[in-house]
């Protein structure tokens, strides 16, 4: 349908599945106020539909997989408020649905998305989007709710509101390159586990202000990059065992504070590249058993505390190019 331009008011109240219905239809430039109440199924519905400009304030209160419905519709500006579920008995997939609107400038305050169970990639590289808004998401105790790369790439979201994220459990990614972020929010991410390369590369950001990340275990690349960053707050995080690349070349951060690493287990390059770090806090680092590369090149440290590495196995560069030591514990290695 690549030279459809318009497309009719067809009767479709009875469709049910309307999966790749107009799919590359990269002509058409805007959509009917057609009648899609009955239908469940949307995944790919308009994806590539790249000339459409607008969009119907549809009743799609059925739907429960949208994956990739709007992907790519790079001409969309604005996106209305359609009509999701509000039914608790239904988990709906988000998984890349607006991913690629890069025209994308605004997105509705009052879209209700509490029955979206998966994000992941919902809005990645929409890099028009300066901001967001205050959606709803779900809030009900049994829910997991994946928002692994959901705004990666957003390139020019300068600002973030704090939401209420309480169910996420899955945040690989989730902010990644946001590079345009200056500030993190007070979001409590209480039911997080893995935070993998959360915000890696928000070279902007300057204050990080999330709480609740004592429930995650990946923490590896969270912070990996984050340039700007001159103070790490004082977050415990106590369930933590994988802190690879977790700090790296965060090279402006001269005050480090967090809590709670005495589970974690790889260190792999978790502190390389801080060069502005001048002292290092006698943490608990006392499961870590890998620490290769670990505060390699943080080249301001004059000195280092007595930490307790005596399970460790490999310490592989672990304090090369660290230029201003002038003294060093003995430590169990």
């Amino acid at each position: 349908c690549g030279s459809l331009t318009s497309f009719p008011k067809l009767d479709l109240s009875s469709g049910t599945d309307f999966g790749y219905a107009w799919t590359d239809c990269t002509s058409l430039t805007s959509f009917p106020h057609a009648d899609l109440s009955s239908g469940t199924y949307f995944s790919h519905t308009w994806q590539d539909c790249t000339s459409m400009a607008s969009f119907p304030a549809l009743d799609l209160s059925k739907g429960t997989v949208l994956s990739y419905a709007w992907l790519r519709c790079t001409s969309l500006t604005s996106f209305p408020v359609v009509t999701f579920t509000t039914d608790a008995d239904d988990d709906v997939n988000f998984t890349e649905t607006w991913k690629g609107c890069t025209g994308l400038t605004s997105f509705p305050s009052y879209l209700n998305l509490a029955r979206g169970t998966n994000f992941s990639y919902a809005w990645k590289d929409c890099t028009g989007l300066t901001s967001f808004p205050a959606v709803t998401f779900s809030l009900t105790a049994s829910d997991d709710v994946d928002f692994t790369s959901a705004w990666d790439g957003c390139t020019g979201l300068a600002s973030f509101p704090a939401l209420n994220l309480s169910r996420g459990t899955d945040f690989r990614f989730a902010w990644k390159a946001c590079t345009s972020l200056t500030t993190f929010p007070a979001i409590a991410l209480t039911a997080g586990t893995d935070f993998y390369g959360a915000w890696d590369n928000c070279t902007a950001m300057t204050s990080f202000n999330a709480t609740g990340l004592d429930s995650g275990t990946n923490i590896g690349g969270a912070w990996n990059s984050c340039t700007s960053l001159t103070t790490f707050p004082a977050i415990a995080l106590t369930a933590g065992t994988d802190f690879q690349w977790a700090w790296y070349n965060c090279n402006s951060m001269t005050t480090f504070l967090a809590t709670g690493l005495g589970s974690g287990t790889n260190f792999t390059s978790t502190w390389k590249s801080c060069s502005s770090l001048t002292s290092f806090p006698a943490l608990d680092v006392s499961s870590g058993t890998i620490f290769d590369d670990c505060w390699r090149y943080c080249s301001a440290l004059t000195s280092f505390p007595a930490l307790d590495t005596s399970s460790g196995t490999i310490f592989k560069y672990a304090w090369e190019g660290c230029t201003s030591l002038t003294s060093f514990p003995i430590l169990d290695v």
